[in-house]
């Protein structure tokens, strides 16, 4: 049995190597999304800062996880392409592992059902422009709940999960992924600047001095989120 990502033959390595990034990758736009846009005080920060620039950004990492998780959940086969995908993965594990190949099958099915309205957007709208839904008011696209692609991605993990508990592999802990300097430090930074913008206008209209400026920059915090 495998134990590492390296004792995979080169039939599945690769495949599962790729298909575990793009998991990976939904979970770390997600995790900006919800980082920046997840409370109402951070999205005055933001807005605050540059609303336009912000509703574009908004949007853009929204639609990239709609995207991500699209493709995660296509079939394996479109005409004569194939796509890098959770079913494409499952073609590439061993025929007689029977009792993993039905489990993740169902888990599969579960997952597309989550992501029906997802899928409608990403084909309505994204990856088309359906003129149905663009001109017609009658036809409204569902909207997407932070729970719904919550629900997706928890799916999605179990999935993946699955099949490293049957390679004995250590579970990838998707949701707690790593972004470095994430949302949580460009609201710090944001912040911080808003203040200081704050104090250097107090100055000019003569409501403080250059002292009461310096003690107030000394209250600031001095640590950025998660900072080491």
């Amino acid at each position: 049995m495998a134990r590492t990502i390296a004792d995979l033959d080169n039939h599945l390595g690769p495949v599962y190597v790729e298909v575990d990034q793009d998991v990976t990758r939904v979970h770390a736009c997600w995790k900006l999304v919800t980082q920046l846009f997840g409370s109402q005080e951070s999205v005055a920060i933001l807005n605050n800062a540059a609303g336009f620039a912000i509703r574009a950004i908004q949007d853009s990492l929204i639609d990239s996880v709609i995207l991500r998780i699209t493709k995660l959940t296509d079939p394996a086969q479109a005409g004569r392409f194939q796509n890098l995908s959770l079913e494409y993965l499952i073609g590439k594990l061993p025929a007689d592992a029977d009792a993993l190949l039905d489990r993740l099958r169902t888990q599969l099915e579960n997952i597309r059902k989550s992501t029906d309205e997802v899928r409608l957007i990403r084909d309505k709208r994204l990856a088309h422009r359906d003129t149905a839904y663009a001109i017609d008011s009658d036809q409204i696209l569902p909207g997407i709940t932070r729970k719904s692609i919550d629900d997706s991605l928890q799916r999605i993990r179990d999935f993946m999960h699955e099949i490293q508990r049957y390679y004995e592999f250590e579970g990838t802990v998707y949701d707690m992924v790593e972004l470095g300097r994430d949302g949580d430090h460009l609201l710090f930074h944001l912040l911080c600047g808003k203040r200081f913008i704050e104090l250097h206008e107090d100055a000019q209209l003569g409501k403080l001095t250059k002292d009461d400026v310096f003690q107030k920059i000394q209250e600031l915090p001095k640590r950025e989120p998660n900072a080491a």
